[in-house]
């Protein structure tokens, strides 16, 4: 994934995060916490893995909602850890860019 691609699909993910928590997206920081920053609870992380999935065909990511803690986790970690992962994933198995 070139890195202009991953600077649009951070954008969409901060997007998403904004719409989720209810935040501005210009407050939403790579190292800003998902829970304690921005108030994310366990059925938000649902509601996230869900949008990623559906605007990202992002594959893999119902896993991320069993194995991990979320409390502990960053924006940018959630982002490296699982999106950009999971679309890369995605993009290889359908040959389409995101």
């Amino acid at each position: 994934m070139a890195s202009s691609a991953e600077g649009a699909l951070w954008e969409d993910y901060v997007q998403a995060l904004s719409e989720i928590a209810a935040v501005p997206a210009a407050s939403i920081r790579r190292e800003s916490s998902i829970t304690d920053d921005l108030g994310i609870d366990s059925l938000g992380i649902v509601e996230l893995a869900v949008t990623l999935i559906e605007r990202f065909k992002a594959v893999g990511m119902e896993r991320a909602l069993g194995d991990t803690d979320w409390s502990e986790l960053t924006v940018g970690g959630a982002f490296d850890r699982y999106v950009v992962p999971a679309v890369r994933e995605a993009e290889r198995r359908t040959g389409i860019t995101k």
